[in-house]
């Protein structure tokens, strides 16, 4: 796809296509193209968040660890920090008693 150089095509791209080329730019766009042309792609949060969640139960244990500073880090609400602590702090032995 090379020959995308010689040509002016910034004008041609709309939609899904111009935010990948805006965001992440042309090479990206070109993979993109060549491996995984014809494909619809959904990207969801959730993996992120999930890995959100295991960086903060990582770093959890590490000397100087501070909700405010993780969660400016991964750019989420420090609730998010405090759910994710008191999710891995309930025992699951407990929902075995009922």
């Amino acid at each position: 796809m090379d020959w995308l150089n010689d040509i002016e095509y910034e004008d041609l791209l709309y939609g899904d296509v111009k935010l990948i080329f805006d965001f992440c730019g042309l090479e990206v766009l070109k993979s993109l193209w060549e491996n995984l042309s014809g494909m619809t792609l959904y990207l969801s949060e959730r993996s992120l968040n999930e890995m959100k969640k295991r960086y903060i139960l990582k770093k959890k244990r590490e000397p100087g660890f501070n909700v405010k500073q993780i969660a400016l880090k991964l750019g989420v609400t420090e609730g998010f920090v405090y759910g994710v602590l008191r999710s891995d702090d309930i025992d699951e032995r407990q929902g075995k008693l009922f």
